[in-house]
């Protein structure tokens, strides 16, 4: 069973393949927080940088996204209906 984490999770993933076609390996251009921090992108998520340089996407409840989460995801396909026109 899901619990609201991994949903959040996944609907932050689905944003920053949107946003973000390619992890940044740096602080994008973003307004910040603090040095190490951006503010809030995407409802409550921000860039973080951990004190081993690394980049990482963060609530502070779920998991962090890394680029390795990234490498590979892609946005769900949307089936296209031909609806015809009455």
């Amino acid at each position: 069973m899901y619990d609201n984490y991994i949903i959040n999770r996944c609907d932050a993933m689905e944003w920053l393949a949107e946003h973000y076609p390619t992890f940044p390996d740096n602080m994008p251009d973003v307004p910040l927080k603090a040095d190490w921090c951006s503010a809030s992108l995407f409802r409550g998520w921000s860039f973080v940088i951990l004190l081993d340089g690394s980049l990482v996407f963060a609530d502070c409840l779920s998991p962090p996204i890394r680029a390795e989460d990234m490498a590979g995801f892609k946005l769900p396909q949307l089936a296209r209906f031909n609806v015809r026109q009455r």
